[in-house]
């Protein structure tokens, strides 16, 4: 991954598909950060506010991320039935159920969180965002658009 810094506030994107940097990208991809904020608790719950953006892909890469996404989803779903199928088969208990059901979705996390994903935003605060990029390419591209914070490269 090639991580870039930046300023925060106007933050532009190259004008070409995040996958396979073709110009002209037509469709919009969503992307919000892995780590959140405290926004705030409530009498049975907290609260958290995550770092929302969006970056273009072309049509036939969305398509692909899309169907990555639908098979991490499937994956994740099935592995759940059968971890618990396996779990009552096994008599394993609460906890034998949950591990099982943690060990059989794992695969399908992993390929939603890092194979669909051209680009990804890290750390955060009030003055600077961290994007992570799987082109090299793009990630320049990027670089050259956006001021890096004082001491960044």
């Amino acid at each position: 991954m090639n991580s870039v810094t930046v300023k925060r506030g106007q933050i532009l994107f190259p004008n070409v598909c995040a996958v396979c940097m073709s110009p002209d990208p037509t469709w919009v991809q969503g992307l919000t950060s892995d780590q959140g904020k405290f926004s705030g608790y409530y009498v049975f719950f907290t609260t958290w506010t995550h770092l929302k953006t969006q970056i273009k892909i072309c049509e036939s890469c969305a398509k692909k991320v899309r169907r990555i996404q639908n098979i991490a989803r499937a994956s994740i779903f099935i592995g759940l039935i059968a971890g618990v199928a396996l779990s009552f088969y096994l008599d394993a208990g609460r906890w034998g159920a949950f591990l099982l059901g943690v060990v059989f979705c794992a695969p399908g996390i992993l390929l939603s969180e890092k194979a669909g994903k051209p680009v990804s935003v890290g750390k955060y605060d009030d003055a600077s965002v961290e994007f992570c990029f799987k082109s090299s390419e793009y990630a320049n591209q990027f670089r050259a658009l956006n001021p890096t914070p004082t001491g960044q490269r």
